[in-house]
């Protein structure tokens, strides 16, 4: 029997002042009301993990949250 996961992981470099996962997470559930896990709690600083097990349009209103707090980042 195969097992499967609904989580993906991403890289965490790139967003200027914060330079590891756990200050990522923190950011995006001040500024983007979304809460996301460390991946300091996998072993890995350097990335986050995020679950998809949610409805498509929840999903999508989570990204939107995400993409906006990062563009603040960016700016």
């Amino acid at each position: 029997m195969k097992v499967g996961c609904y989580y993906y992981g991403s890289k965490v470099d790139g967003f200027g002042l914060i330079n590891d996962s756990e200050s990522l997470c923190r950011y995006l559930l001040e500024k983007g009301q979304v809460a996301l896990v460390p991946g300091d709690a996998f072993g890995d600083d350097t990335c986050i993990r995020i679950s998809y097990a949610a409805s498509l349009s929840t999903l999508q209103a989570a990204f939107e949250r995400i993409k906006k707090a990062v563009l603040t980042l960016k700016s």
